[in-house]
């Protein structure tokens, strides 16, 4: 395609949508037509949009240290029938994720709620708000959300016992409110879920109780009142001092600022990194059709 000819298409289509948005660009008829930020235009008619479709996932924002220290001085209480779950977050790593479960927390969103998925020694899944009703299709289970979705916040934290991670459908970014426990480790799941919280290592956990419920052919509890989430409140002020860092992969980008606080060279720490990226170059080069721009050996 010729360039011009595309920047050209690109800015006659952008004066078009401005176009339109000026002939309706009234804030009351645009939400009167289903208008939100983010939304896109689903049918034009003599250049004014008919209706519109909303973006389905949550607009990521970036937060301050200031708002990353405030949640991390939160947890969270899941009380039980019997027993309680205590939680503390990772907003350093999930950002957006803590955010949006604290803000469910909040809101009452997840009291009445159901443990609706319990596969002992694998994990414990709950958040839906289909579970609140004892009288709906149980197929329906697993299936509910907030009415938006969040994008994917994956990071190096492992999934070992007592994590609390979001549970989501095939698609990286369609997590919402349903979140799951691991039981026992489940070292596959790591990177590909996002690891928010654990359950506060030291203090009393429902986890053993709920993981061993009885279920039905569908993972599902038998006993509901035992699965159910009664309340869930915000503890605050909360502080993790003292207690043992959750486990991570490693990865290139940590290994280097381990080096650099321990005093490497620039060249030692290259020369390591170039290490590290021959294996992951060996593991593309079997796997699928790849070509290397540049090693970086290459730079030293």
């Amino acid at each position: 395609m010729n360039f011009k000819f595309f920047i050209i298409s690109i800015l006659i289509v952008c004066g078009f949508v401005g176009g339109a948005l000026a002939q309706d660009d009234d804030p009351k008829s645009l939400l009167e037509k289903g208008w939100t930020p983010g939304a896109v235009c689903g049918e034009y008619l003599d250049g004014v949009c008919i209706y519109w479709i909303p973006e389905l996932h949550q607009p990521p924002k970036k937060f301050s240290k200031e708002e990353i220290d405030e949640m991390k001085q939160k947890a969270v209480l899941l009380t039980m029938h019997e027993g309680t779950f205590m939680i503390e977050f990772f907003p350093e790593d999930a950002p957006n994720t803590v955010h949006n479960f604290l803000k469910l927390v909040e809101s009452g969103y997840y009291d009445g709620t159901v443990f609706h998925r319990i596969i002992s020694d694998f994990m414990i899944q709950g958040g839906d708000p289909n579970t609140k009703d004892p009288d709906v299709d149980r197929s329906l289970w697993g299936t509910g959300g907030p009415g938006y979705q969040l994008r994917a916040e994956f990071n190096t934290l492992q999934h070992d016992s007592g994590i609390v991670s979001m549970a989501r459908s095939e698609h990286p970014d369609s997590a919402g409110s349903q979140f799951f426990i691991v039981h026992k480790d489940s070292n596959h799941l790591d990177e590909k879920y996002t690891v928010f919280g654990r359950l506060i290592p030291g203090m009393p956990q429902a986890l053993n109780h709920i993981a061993s419920l009885e279920t039905d052919s569908n993972n599902a509890p038998l006993d509901l009142l035992q699965a159910t989430i009664k309340t869930a409140t915000i503890l605050e002020p909360y502080a993790s001092s003292g207690l043992v860092e959750p486990d991570r992969n490693n990865s290139i980008i940590k290994t280097v600022a381990q080096l650099q606080d321990q005093g490497c060279s620039v060249k030692l720490i290259l020369s390591i990194v170039d290490r590290e990226m021959g294996a992951v170059e060996r593991f593309l080069k079997e796997n699928v059709e790849y070509r290397p721009i540049f090693k970086v050996s290459d730079l030293l």
